[in-house]
């Protein structure tokens, strides 16, 4: 972190100290929570073992995958950007021989939601262009920071390179122009991200903790499966021999271990763990929190706190929520990393990066209200007759550049309330008829 004592030369002449600005940044925080602090493979393993988890990260990897990226070409004439089809732009994403666009994708959620940050790591060949890009679990990289920060605009100032290491021992160092870093930005530094997992790491953990109990419950707890009751006390011997005999009927199940007490007056209490705590008012706020902090709303995934408690109508309601919410700030963030890390800046001004939202029904306004608003504003000559058709999908001729105006309606100045006096503005003199008409209509003259 040496690399800050320049950064931040004058800001230190100022009074703030080294360790100052490193807590600023984040480099010298310590998290005191009592819940443990997961690292980024474990957060992409409990995607794979937490169901409400795995469900809100898959439904959002899938939803993602949806839109379909294109490159869009800046129109100058009409201060427009437009789709640009067959970009050889799109070449990175498309000519990897064993991940599709679609897999781009979803490996781009299903890496972003548990850890925060999404790497893609550029191959290029030997002229320097990306021919193709490769998706890395978070886990395997670690940002190397600038150490000395140099006055030069073509320079890393934060990050340098990032250090790849594979689950089987491989290494590589690569360098940042050659990795696409997508990250949440992390409100304690600015080189790492802050996952949605991180958020709800608490409910997580508790979530998890209450299943395992459970489970433990069901498999191991020591209460007999069977009480037996006497009149008179049974010897040891007896009480041998009455288990012996329930085994050969039950075979080596623990529960046969009976439990035997004796006398007219025995009764016996169990402990119920598993019946006298409210599970499903736990698990209901764990999985709400959760479902929170993915912006997904448990109806979607078909979590029982959804199904009995959604404020929305249906589950149409819910997904148009989540893809308005979630999903339009994930496409928009994505684009504009891609826009920024694999184009060069004199590309930037005419070209970029985007995701298609036409065909995301869940965007969609319903086509009958469409029809019904654009009838609305061609009907009070707010749009053409072209645009409404067009609106609708219905093909468009020249005729149908027009305007419909209502001959009867005229717009007045709000302050001349009386302005017909008799069908004649006030401030014109009465058109003298023609002698001749004036005899056929009976007018004096």
């Amino acid at each position: 972190m040496q690399f800050l004592k320049g950064l931040f030369a004058p800001t230190v002449e100022k009074g703030l100290t080294q360790d100052d600005v490193l807590r600023i940044l984040g480099a010298g925080s310590k998290d005191k929570s009592p819940f443990p602090k997961l690292s980024d493979k474990q957060k992409e393993q409990i995607v794979t073992n937490n169901a409400i988890v795995y469900a809100c990260v898959t439904t959002l990897a899938k939803a993602f995958a949806q839109a379909p990226l294109v490159v869009e070409a800046y129109d100058p004439a009409e201060d427009k950007w437009r789709i640009q089809d067959d970009s050889p732009l799109l070449d990175p994403f498309t000519k990897n021989p064993n991940i599709s666009e679609n897999d781009f994708k979803q490996y781009a959620q299903l890496h972003i939601q548990p850890t925060g940050k999404s790497y893609l790591w550029k191959w290029r060949s030997e002229d320097s262009v990306t021919r193709e890009l490769w998706p890395v679990p978070p886990h395997w990289v670690t940002p190397n920071l600038v150490e000395v920060v140099e006055d030069d605009p073509h320079k890393p100032r934060l990050i340098e390179s990032f250090g790849i290491k594979s689950d089987d021992g491989n290494e590589w160092t690569v360098p940042v122009e050659d990795m696409v870093y997508t990250k949440f930005p992390h409100p304690s530094n600015l080189w790492d991200g802050l996952a949605p997992m991180d958020a709800a790491t608490k409910s997580i953990y508790l979530d998890q903790r209450a299943d395992d109990y459970k489970a433990e419950a069901v498999t191991s707890l020591a209460t007999p499966g069977l009480v037996i009751k006497t009149r008179k006390a049974m010897s040891p011997q007896q009480k041998s021999d009455l288990r012996a005999a329930l085994r050969r009927k039950t075979g080596v199940d623990p529960r046969s271990n009976a439990f035997m007490i004796s006398g007219d007056d025995a009764s016996i209490d169990f402990i119920n763990p598993m019946g006298d705590f409210n599970w499903a008012s736990y698990s209901n706020l764990n999985e709400t929190r959760i479902c929170m902090c993915f912006g997904v709303p448990p109806i979607v995934i078909g979590s029982l706190v959804g199904l009995e408690n959604s404020p929305w109508s249906n589950t149409g309601e819910a997904k148009k929520w989540m893809y308005s919410n979630t999903l339009v700030g994930l496409w928009e963030s994505f684009a504009s990393s891609y826009t920024t890390q694999l184009l060069d800046p004199k590309t930037r001004g005419v070209f970029r990066y985007a995701f298609d939202l036409r065909d995301v029904k869940e965007l969609q306004e319903n086509q009958d209200a469409v029809a019904d608003r654009v009838g609305k504003l061609f009907d009070r000559g707010v749009i053409t007759r072209a645009e409404a058709r067009e609106a609708i999908g219905e093909d468009v001729t020249d005729d149908d550049n027009v305007f419909k105006y209502t001959a009867a309606t005229m717009l007045v100045p709000s302050d001349e309330s009386d302005i017909m006096d008799g069908g004649v503005l006030p401030d014109e003199e009465p058109e003298e008829l023609p002698l001749e008409t004036q005899l056929e209509t009976g007018e004096t003259i």
